[in-house]
């Protein structure tokens, strides 16, 4: 495979000079990455409790899928970086880039969280990566990257007859939104539909018997029927001379066919990859279907409490090691283990130190923290409060968006005596500093500010008026109350809100001292009622504030939130 001159793939196409080849293409994804380079705990096929995903195991997989088919290209479709776990957050994404590397990713194109850290960062980043960078409908994309991103598209050829394959890249519209205000520069986003189709003619005319998009659009839920619908579907339904898309950004699986196009999205952060199959012959697709893989690494087979082996005998398959029954499905890339080591032992050595135990885990899944109060939630919120009570502060809220990880989270300290799983009133679970950085890898401040209790409402309106889709602007607050009903309209949902024993109007004119984040203070997620003309000074950075608290703390208790801030009526 390698990249072939537009000119010359043109001038093939224009003369019908080049006899269509055939292919038997093999395709390998993963959605919404978010450097997620240590595997995550989940099950495996069979139930067991197991770690899944991680560059190492991923990159294992996927270097057995492409012995069985060297015929391969593999790719990611936006969000790679941002957002990530401390180990690649706080080395500016420089071990994402080289796991996607020695992972042998072929193309990615942009998602919001690319953007993160602003343009300067991106280029940077986009100049240590050794894949293509495809964007099919960001304007002014070649101004920003020059000719390190592939404008419309980008194309492959596979084979021995060199198939052409054209693939696009397709930003979510609503990036520019999800970002801090002014980090995507000069760039706007396009209509996804239309900036698709046009590509894929111009890929056609170019000569491209396969079209693949990169979409980082997902599915958001099912219909009544189990179909799935979002953004990705309805671009799927529109999508002309386009045979694969690889969706993105929303952690839903999804392995359908609309519209004659093979939608297939996976979950986020490796917890799955797809593996698909596209027949080429004679230069038209023939058949394609996708499968979705689980990367089981370790699989550990539950005992009789209390027991260990090999005083207990372990299933089949499973082999005794350390008085535990595990089994390998899959075992990690050295070369690339070897290459990330550095970076874990710097980081070890800020961030590994025991602060904390917690009786139970403060769940962060993507969907609950952006749909009501969860644990999680009111834990940071708390933190927040604490910190600047003392200032002033009445009350907090801020995006369940940020909150990218449970506690604890799969960041892996050195010490593995530490108990990391399991959390219960009987068996604590340890934390450490690494895992409130994991939990909050923005770098955003604290912002103290003014704000009155009208535009509270506004807020608060806006906060609720997705429900019931998950979204990241919906808020975890401290110091107040509110309830609202889930049946009215968006916009008139919120029917009361109570700071301390008082219940206050709608239009209520006193203002308070608010805690916040600084990404939702200027306008970040839409919140376009709370940007200042001039704007507050950021404080603290929010996992600094709630580590101080974690650590005084010294044990948490899930129980010790009942979910009673928001309230959620019918």
């Amino acid at each position: 495979m390698k990249r072939t001159s537009l000119f010359l793939l043109a001038l093939c196409g224009a003369l019908a000079a080049c006899k269509p080849g055939s292919v038997d293409l093999q395709v390998l994804s993963v959605s919404d990455w978010h450097g997620q380079i240590d595997p995550l705990s989940g099950k495996d096929n069979d139930g067991n409790t197991a770690t899944i995903g991680g560059a190492s195991v991923l990159s294992s997989y996927f270097k057995a899928d492409r012995a069985t088919n060297p015929d391969t290209l593999t790719f990611t479709g936006g969000d790679s970086m941002g957002a990530s776990p401390a180990l690649a957050s706080f080395f500016e994404e420089k071990p994402s880039v080289i796991a996607l590397n020695a992972m042998k990713i072929d193309g990615n194109t942009f998602g919001n969280h690319d953007f993160d850290k602003g343009l300067d960062f991106l280029r940077s980043r986009l100049q240590e990566a050794h894949y293509a960078f495809i964007s099919t409908n960001l304007t002014n994309a070649s101004t920003e990257f020059g000719t390190r991103v592939d404008v419309p598209y980008h194309l492959y050829e596979v084979g021995k007859e060199k198939v052409k394959v054209a693939v696009l890249g397709i930003t979510n519209p609503d990036a520019p939104t999800l970002n801090f205000p002014g980090s995507m520069g000069t760039l706007s986003v396009a209509e996804p539909t239309a900036a698709a189709n046009a590509a894929a003619k111009k890929a056609r005319d170019a000569g491209a018997s396969v079209v693949i998009a990169l979409a980082h659009l997902g599915a958001l839920n099912k219909d009544a029927d189990g179909n799935p619908v979002g953004p990705a579907i309805d671009l799927a339904k529109g999508l002309q001379g386009v045979d694969v898309m690889l969706a993105d950004h929303t952690d839903f699986a999804v392995n359908t066919t609309i519209n004659d196009v093979l939608v297939v999205e996976n979950r986020s952060k490796g917890l799955t990859y797809a593996r698909l199959q596209i027949k080429v012959v004679d230069g038209k697709v023939t058949a394609k279907s996708a499968e979705l893989v689980n990367p089981v690494g370790v699989s550990t087979a539950a005992l009789p409490s209390g027991q260990t082996c090999p005083a207990t005998a372990c299933p089949a398959s499973f082999d005794c090691v350390s008085g535990s029954c595990k089994r390998t499905a899959m075992a990690g890339d050295a070369e690339l283990d070897a290459q990330i080591q550095p970076y874990r032992d710097q980081l070890s050595a800020q961030l590994d130190g025991k602060i904390a135990t917690t009786d139970g885990t403060f769940v962060r899944d993507g969907a609950s923290e952006r749909k009501g109060e969860v644990p999680l939630g009111d834990l940071v919120a708390d933190a927040l409060l604490a910190k600047y009570r003392d200032q002033g502060a009445q009350i907090v809220f801020t995006n369940g968006g940020g909150l990218r990880a449970p506690l604890p989270s799969s960041y892996a300290p050195k010490d593995t005596t530490l108990v990391r799983t399991g959390c219960s009133t009987t068996t604590a679970c340890d934390l450490v500093a690494g895992d409130i950085y994991t939990l909050l890898p923005f770098g955003n401040v604290a912002v103290v500010r003014k704000l009155t209790g009208a535009t509270l409402w506004q807020a608060l309106e806006y906060s609720v008026a997705k429900y019931p889709n998950a979204d990241g602007r919906f808020l975890q607050i401290a110091g107040f109350r509110f309830e609202y009903s889930a049946s009215a309209a968006p916009g008139a949902r919120v029917t009361k809100v109570t700071i301390g024993d008082k219940d206050i109007p709608r239009d209520d004119a006193t203002e308070y001292t608010v805690v916040t984040n600084d990404f939702t203070n200027a306008g970040g997620d839409g919140y376009t009622m709370l940007v200042e003309s001039t704007p507050s000074a950021g404080r603290e950075v929010l996992a600094a504030v709630v580590l101080d608290y974690v650590k005084a703390k010294g044990a948490l208790h899930v129980g010790d939130y009942p979910l009673s801030r928001i309230i959620r009526n019918p």
